[in-house]
């Protein structure tokens, strides 16, 4: 089986909310920049108060576009509530 295509995804979860946003990029390094961005996001308040979670995956497809591998490459926890 040959591999197809590798894709970096960036996603940004809020807790109790699920998938905020989400970006894929093609290659490692516009991968980690998304996944930076979305960090941003997240540490700027853009979508409320709450825990957000930031992962970045690599998915690896084969030649019919079959997911057939998808690992954790990076993940942030940032908790955004309020602060007394």
């Amino acid at each position: 089986m040959s591999i197809n295509k590798i894709v970096y995804v960036a996603i940004l979860k809020l807790n109790g909310y699920g998938i905020v946003d989400l970006v894929e990029r093609a290659d490692c390094i516009r991968g980690l920049d998304a996944f930076e961005v979305l960090t941003n996001e997240a540490e700027n308040d853009d979508f409320g108060e709450g825990v957000y979670e930031v992962l970045l995956m690599r998915e690896v497809f084969d030649e019919r576009g079959n997911l057939i591998k998808c690992r954790q490459v990076k993940r942030s926890v940032i908790d955004r509530g309020d602060e007394l």
